[in-house]
């Protein structure tokens, strides 16, 4: 079965990055927790360093977190989810129950697929067709990108 990388890179958001008015005295977060375990093919460095970059982003001003939830749409903390580790402006923000939900899809697929169909909207959406099996998209950006990618534009826009 074949899963279609180019879709979910098409329908990942993408948010604006910001030029700081001032420079911004941010450092680096440290991570303080276990290592992660692997996901879409990213190591847990990989996903580390992702997480360290949105912080100090978020904390520089240079991204906007929206109001609402990415899938359910509901006011409530927020908090960045990646598919693709490698840029963080496709980050989804998401609350705290669908960001669970979502990560246990591949044990708990049927919870996730309700999740979908509560949310689902009539625009195709990056949620509604991500995989409910573990996928690498990592090797896929790696393949792509050592052949040149034929879909750059949706990806930097």
């Amino acid at each position: 079965m074949s899963y279609d990388y180019e879709l979910l890179l098409s329908l990942l958001p993408r948010h604006k990055i910001y030029w700081p008015k001032t420079t911004p005295k941010v450092a680096l977060p440290q991570w303080r927790w276990p290592p992660l375990k692997p996901y879409n093919g990213f190591t847990s460095d990989e996903r580390i360093m992702n997480w360290q970059l949105g912080r100090m982003l978020l904390d520089a001003g240079m991204i906007r977190k929206p109001k609402t939830c990415d899938i359910c749409g509901e006011v409530k903390p927020l908090g960045f989810h990646s598919e693709n580790y490698h840029c963080i402006r496709m980050d989804p923000f998401l609350c705290k129950d669908c960001h669970r939900i979502l990560h246990q899809r591949f044990r708990y697929p049927d919870k996730w697929l309700e999740l979908v169909d509560r949310h689902q909207q009539m625009v195709p959406t990056w949620y509604a067709i991500i995989s409910v099996v573990p996928i690498d998209m990592a090797g896929y950006l790696k393949m792509i990108s050592k052949r040149g990618y034929s879909n750059q534009k949706s990806v930097q826009q």
